[in-house]
């Protein structure tokens, strides 16, 4: 995340040579993206290298909080195949009890686009599989401490212009005698509105069923982004979670999605 600040007083008075050319310029850059620039910061399926990190704070029963730092770099290796690999840190601070830090379960990935075709309102299909590793410490919250592969398939629609939809169905399943036991199905629905001058407003419902200890958890995030260039988009969020038919946790998102290298899709 990049912070802008400004100051007032005296050096706020001082101006240089060219200072209000590059205003202008960086102002007309920004107006100028068109909405197809803006969608490749929110199209999971667009081939193109990328490097997201997001910082989550979330508010925990007991006011506890739960801080994490994730990356997720992101390349893609020609028109229809990408890989990826997602990293951890999670912080926890629980009142009149020593906290927690450390690096969170480490996942690799694979994409595929099966179909693609933009004249239709049905866009895509996609798969994709992630294999989580126990890298990090069940006694303090990080990790499953088990091996867990996640394969999943995604579905993109444009049933109008103005609101295009991803859904991604995923089926989560851990292996090995030692750890948690896990098996999940997982549906993530992904939608968004691009406004002027490079803003977005996202909506991202998630449903995860958790089939080993039979309860699921609801989750909705509300979000707001801009595009500040070609390259580089700022984001944030609203999210909250429900865990039954109780809030089990509250928070935010901040973050930001930096596009790098040439675009696949057209190759």
């Amino acid at each position: 995340m990049c912070l802008i600040i400004t100051t007032s007083g005296a050096n706020s008075a001082i101006a240089f040579p060219g200072d209000e050319k590059d205003d202008d310029t960086q102002r007309k850059i920004i107006e100028e993206l068109t909405t197809d620039q803006v969608k490749r910061f929110l199209d999971p399926t667009l081939m193109i290298n990328r490097l997201p990190y997001d910082f989550q704070m979330s508010f925990l029963p007991g006011d506890a909080e739960l801080m994490t730092h994730k990356t997720r770099p992101w390349y893609a290796i020609n028109n229809s195949n990408a890989i990826w690999v997602e990293i951890p840190y999670m912080v926890y601070s629980i009142p009149d009890v020593s906290g927690w830090t450390g690096i969170g379960d480490i996942s690799v990935g694979w994409g595929f686009l099966i179909h693609e075709n933009l004249r239709r309102r049905l866009t895509t299909v996609a798969a994709g599989v992630d294999f989580r590793l126990p890298t990090g410490d069940p006694a303090k919250g990080t990790g499953f401490d088990t091996y867990l592969v996640k394969p999943a398939v995604l579905i993109a629609t444009n049933p109008t212009d103005l609101f295009p939809i991803y859904i991604t169905a995923r089926y989560g399943h851990s292996f090995g005698d030692e750890g948690i036991s896990v098996r999940s199905f997982e549906i993530n629905v992904q939608t968004f509105h691009i406004l002027p001058k490079g803003f977005f407003l996202a909506f991202v419902p998630n449903f995860v069923w958790n089939m080993e200890q039979d309860f699921n958890i609801f989750s909705v995030a509300l979000g707001l982004g801009r595009a500040l260039n070609r390259r580089l988009s700022l984001q944030g969020a609203y999210v909250q979670r429900v865990a039954g038919e109780e809030t089990f946790s509250r928070g935010f998102t901040l973050g930001f999605n930096y596009l790098w290298g040439k675009d696949k899709s057209s190759q």
